[in-house]
């Protein structure tokens, strides 16, 4: 975070802002409220994918160490208007199985498509549980 935040300071001024991807700081051992809140300012876009500190392994929004709550009061709390994209990047993670309803072969090119249906599934309970909140 610390990096990005000279990188954005360093252009000041110009229309520079940044896409928030909490994935990306735990792979690299940041702490995701920490870098979300030193970047606040800057952020305009978010990724919406999540990770285990433990392996760096890619996960569905919610379902790692991302905050993914947090995150989302935070966004609405600054007044956020702009846009969630979905970057689920999965493969066949620890646990997709047990999570995915339909049987899906690992060579079966609709493995994607049913991952991607559970990143966004994952996503709309998020914000489901953020309204409840």
């Amino acid at each position: 975070a610390e990096r990005c935040l000279d990188i954005l300071t360093y252009f000041e001024g110009a229309p520079m802002l940044a896409t928030f991807d909490p994935a990306n700081f735990i792979q690299v051992g940041q702490d995701v409220p920490e870098a979300f809140n030193m970047l606040k300012p800057y952020i305009a876009y978010m990724h919406v994918k999540d990770a285990n500190l433990s392996d760096g392994e890619v996960v569905p929004a919610g379902m790692g160490d991302g905050h993914w709550l947090l995150l989302i009061e935070n966004l609405r709390n600054m007044g956020y208007e702009g846009y969630l994209s979905l970057e689920p990047h999965l493969s066949n993670f620890t646990g997709f199985q047990e999570l995915e309803q339909e049987t899906v072969e690992k060579a079966d090119k609709s493995q994607g498509a049913a991952l991607f249906r559970l990143a966004a599934q994952q996503l709309k309970s998020l914000l489901k549980e953020d309204e409840i909140q």
